[in-house]
């Protein structure tokens, strides 16, 4: 069967790490780069064996050999360029956060049902196979009732100008954030009752830290604290009535620890990537587009919606806008 041809617009560190999954699997290959630079670009395709260097957006968006866009922009360019992409007939695969809001997700969804064209989000941590460890820990039992979750991360990078740039759609809440909203999601599903939250904004308006309160319409609650401005223990908790679950890794959940409530270790679940962890949504997405779907399966338009919307809420609470809404 002929390879999916993955363009990818963007030359960052996560581009990188698209470009060498693209060329990893049988499925796909790495077939063009577009930068804002022809020199970058071209730079960038003989490190990491693509094909076409693009000096322009444009460019790579004209090429009809193209199948799947990968949208590595900051946050505030994934709208418009996943439009772009999409108006050019192309399927999009944009980093998270999908958007800087809701509204621009609706719309992007909307256009590419319109267009029978794939378009989902590159939640990268929803695909892994440790996902699917956290997605059952209600029905396993392994901890008893499920009762709450508690997420902290800290990291200091409010020197990288897409964290601290209000034009970029910064801040921790859309960086890192969106990967403590999402473990909740997978250890407790989707029905959220009420969310409380405390933003830290700069003077610039971004977000610096965040504490973020979830309840659910069954009673779990979700406690969440994000920082871009201090290091602090990466742990993801899973407390249920008889023990708990868990790991010091928000992305790929490859190591889990099953405790009794003594603290004594019942079970470990290692599920390492068998890559870098990008395999498994890159498959999943030239799944979805070999059998004409729109969007994924484990990442739906639903979820996306539901964690934009959540976003959306918690950043009014704060007063905190960009500066293009």
């Amino acid at each position: 069967m002929e390879k999916i041809k993955v363009g990818i617009l963007g030359a960052g560190n996560i581009a990188v790490r698209m470009a060498k999954t693209a060329n990893l699997l049988e499925e796909t290959e790495a077939y063009a780069i577009a930068s804002r630079s022809q020199e970058k670009a071209e730079a960038f395709a003989a490190e990491n064996g693509v094909k076409r260097a693009y000096g322009s957006y444009e460019a790579m968006l004209n090429d009809p050999d193209v199948d799947l866009v990968y949208v590595a922009l900051p946050h505030s360019h994934h709208y418009a360029w996943g439009k772009a992409a999409l108006l050019a007939g192309k399927h999009v695969l944009a980093e998270k956060a999908f958007t800087e809001n809701g509204k621009q997700a609706r719309e992007l969804f909307a256009l590419a049902e319109e267009r029978g064209l794939f378009c989902g989000e590159a939640m990268w941590s929803r695909f892994v196979p440790g996902a699917d460890v956290l997605r059952g820990l209600k029905e396993s039992g392994k901890i008893g009732k499920v009762c709450s979750v508690q997420v902290t991360f800290g990291e200091n990078m409010w020197h990288i100008e897409r964290i601290w740039n209000p034009h970029l759609a910064g801040g921790a809440l859309l960086d890192v954030g969106v990967y403590a909203l999402a473990f909740a999601s997978l250890a407790l599903g989707g029905d959220v009752e009420k969310v409380e939250s405390f933003l830290d904004l700069s003077e610039l308006g971004v977000d610096r830290q965040d504490a973020i309160l979830m309840k659910m319409k069954s009673g779990e609650i979700a406690s969440l604290y994000i920082s871009c401005l201090a290091k602090c223990p990466t742990e993801c908790t899973v407390i249920g009535t008889d023990g708990k679950a868990f790991t010091d890794n928000m992305w790929d959940y490859g190591d889990i620890r099953i405790l009794a409530p003594d603290g004594t270790e019942r079970e470990r679940i290692l599920s390492p990537v068998e890559h870098n962890g990008f395999e498994y949504e890159l498959r999943d997405a030239v799944s979805a587009i070999r059998e004409g779907k729109t969007e994924f399966g484990k990442m739906t338009h639903k979820e996306t919606l539901r964690i934009m919307d959540m976003m959306d809420e918690i950043r009014a609470r704060a007063g905190m806008t960009y500066p293009d809404e």
